[in-house]
């Protein structure tokens, strides 16, 4: 500055910077791939212990059905028969339900929007009711359906309200005792 205060000259430094920015977007994505490598052997780790569990879990019911249709085979007593096939259709009904149970993780891990519409559940209802009435006939159960005709639709995914009903209904027939309501 001058004596009066104004301004003669500018003085300045300049650094060219570009190597050091570069070195820092290269940190960073290499802090993204490690995180990427870390959560890949993450999802590795719980599938293998996933598939080992489910493993474990198919072979029980397999097991059971095998001996039950090697002792089917060799049991001359009616009733006794009737007891090992209800075991052998008891164990085919756990593994149908382990392979849905399968498919609907699978469809949630790769699941497209859902469509929302508005459904009618009495109608749901009554046909999912429709569909298991000869299994709960099997196991001698009986199936109370008291649906109130005022009820209003619902906004929902219908294949998925359905699914989740005969999921709920499959574990009734399952988990109620033979003769039960």
């Amino acid at each position: 500055r001058s004596a009066g205060g104004d301004i003669q000259g500018v003085a300045g430094v300049v650094q060219d910077i570009t190597g050091r920015k570069s070195i820092e977007e290269s940190l960073k994505r290499a802090d993204q791939q490690a995180m990427e490598l870390i959560l890949a052997r993450e999802r590795v780790g719980a599938l293998t212990e996933f598939i080992n569990t489910i493993s474990h879990d198919f072979k029980t019911p397999l097991a059971i059905i095998n001996n039950s249709l090697y002792l089917l085979q060799r049991i001359n007593d009616p009733v006794k028969q009737k007891d090992k096939l209800s075991l052998i259709k008891s164990q085919t009904l756990l593994l149908d339900k382990q392979i849905h149970d399968i498919l609907t993780i699978s469809r949630l891990e790769y699941a497209p929007q859902m469509v929302s519409h508005p459904v009618n559940i009495n109608i749901s209802l009554g046909k999912i009711a429709d569909l298991f009435q000869p299994s709960f006939e099997n196991k001698d159960q009986t199936l109370h359906l008291t649906l109130q005709a005022d009820l209003p639709n619902v906004l929902a995914d219908a294949d998925e309200l359905d699914r989740a009903f005969v999921n709920l209904v499959e574990n009734a027939i399952n988990y109620t005792p033979v003769g039960g309501i």
